[in-house]
């Protein structure tokens, strides 16, 4: 999506869906489907119009398809859930309406019609091609653009701290088969795919001669940095690229505690980031840290 309808942080929904119900966008969907498809699939639209649309551009290419959406002149949902699982449907093009609760373990291929800023939606519908079959390997068709929100998926995907230089990382990681996955899953993106994601992501200077004295302390000591030895080197440790020091360590290869930074890293990088932090609400974070009681007047912090 080289021009992607963009309003006020969000996607243009009147502009989108004109500039995804097209001929033209059609076919090169229609063409990406041939290619890379593999069994029963699913295909996401951004409305109602657009998925009756693409289900009609497909019958008239000899497939059999249909749209499920909230409106009138859906196919039926259930029914057509279960024919989907038969095989007896080449695709089902929905809005909105799968996006969780689905059980069709047969889905091999995930069709992302529609661009979205929202991770937990993307997740959500990707997720409706991951049950697991025996010898399945799912594919994802999905459109990217110049905007740097199509990074936000990614970054999701690839487990990524905030920092562009974090989610540089796992794009070589991607590249080279060193991806950390669980046993069994592998991520393969096509390499213009890689080339213009890595495009999108915003150069910063410095960054990769702090990994690089990192990693020569690491062997001259046998042990990781402290983050005021980073800091010694004349390198900034909250401000590496990574999203915070301790997404730092972790795309460098050094242990973390992975609940911890879940659930707290956020704040991490806030007090790494707030210059303003004042010596009582130091003072407080040092209380937080040894579980000592904290006065009254610290408990703001």
């Amino acid at each position: 999506m080289p021009r992607s309808p963009w309003r006020s942080a969000q996607f243009n929904p009147e502009a989108l869906e004109a500039a995804l119900a097209t001929e033209a966008r059609a076919q090169n969907a229609l063409d990406q489907f041939h290619r890379h498809r593999a069994g029963p699939a699913i295909g996401f639209c951004c409305s109602v119009r657009h998925a009756e649309f693409m289900a009609a551009f497909f019958r008239g290419r000899g497939l059999r398809a249909v749209a499920v959406h909230s409106g009138p002149g859906s196919a039926p949902r259930a029914t057509s859930l279960d024919q989907l699982g038969r095989g007896e449907i080449d695709i089902l093009f929905a809005v909105d309406l799968f996006n969780e609760g689905v059980d069709v373990p047969a889905i091999g291929t995930v069709m992302m019609l529609r661009p979205t800023e929202s991770v937990i939606l993307w997740l959500q519908q990707l997720g409706r091609g991951l049950r697991r079959v025996e010898g399945k390997v799912l594919r994802v068709i999905d459109y990217i653009g110049n905007h740097r929100v199509f990074l936000t998926k990614l970054r999701a995907l690839l487990d990524a701290g905030p920092g562009d230089r974090s989610l540089a990382l796992r794009l070589e990681q991607a590249v080279v088969g060193q991806l950390p996955l669980p046993p069994g899953c592998s991520v393969t993106y096509d390499l213009r795919v890689i080339e213009i994601l890595c495009d999108l992501l915003r150069p910063k200077s410095g960054m990769e001669d702090l990994e690089a004295q990192y990693r020569d302390f690491h062997l001259r000591n046998g042990r990781r940095p402290r983050a005021a030895e980073v800091a010694a080197m004349g390198f900034d440790p909250a401000r590496n690229g990574h999203g915070g020091w301790f997404d730092f360590l972790r795309d460098m290869g050094d242990p973390v505690d992975a609940p911890a930074l879940a659930t707290v890293g956020d704040l991490l990088r806030r007090v790494e980031r707030d210059r303003s932090l004042t010596l009582p609400a130091l003072e407080a974070l040092r209380r937080l840290r040894d579980s000592t009681p904290t006065p009254e007047d610290e408990r703001a912090f």
